[in-house]
């Protein structure tokens, strides 16, 4: 969110897309089964996601975690599987997707050649 100019020595912003030299991310953590909001936590707009605690807080086994790709971080993400807990998020480009045999996966021609609108396989997630 943006804010006065005058505000830029607490909460810098980032100065992209029309963005003044002042802004407020807000982050929270909302646990959707019960409605609570269990994590609130304010930076300046130009802190990256991955800075602040809520980005690598460890999450109840069996709970699973929405995030944008502000938040793809392969270290986390096999925390959680070892922990038990499950995550969604956009896959970054420059990843690497295996199959369960280890040899990496063209997914791009997988999806192409694809007779099926859906694909269930399992993958590992990688490099």
């Amino acid at each position: 969110m943006s804010l006065p100019d005058s505000l830029r020595d607490r909460w810098a912003g980032c100065n992209k897309m029309g963005t003044g030299s002042a802004g407020l991310k807000i982050r929270v953590d909302w646990e959707l089964v019960s409605g609570r909001l269990t994590g609130i936590q304010l930076s300046a707009s130009k802190a990256h996601d991955q800075s602040v605690p809520l980005a690598q807080a460890d999450v109840a086994a069996g709970s699973l975690q929405l995030r944008d790709l502000g938040y793809f971080n392969l270290n986390h993400f096999s925390r959680q599987a070892d922990s038990g807990s499950y995550f969604l998020s956009r896959l970054k480009a420059s990843t690497k997707l295996y199959r369960p045999d280890g040899q990496v996966l063209d997914w791009v021609n997988t999806l192409l050649n694809c007779p099926h609108e859906q694909v269930d396989s399992a993958v590992l997630v990688g490099a």
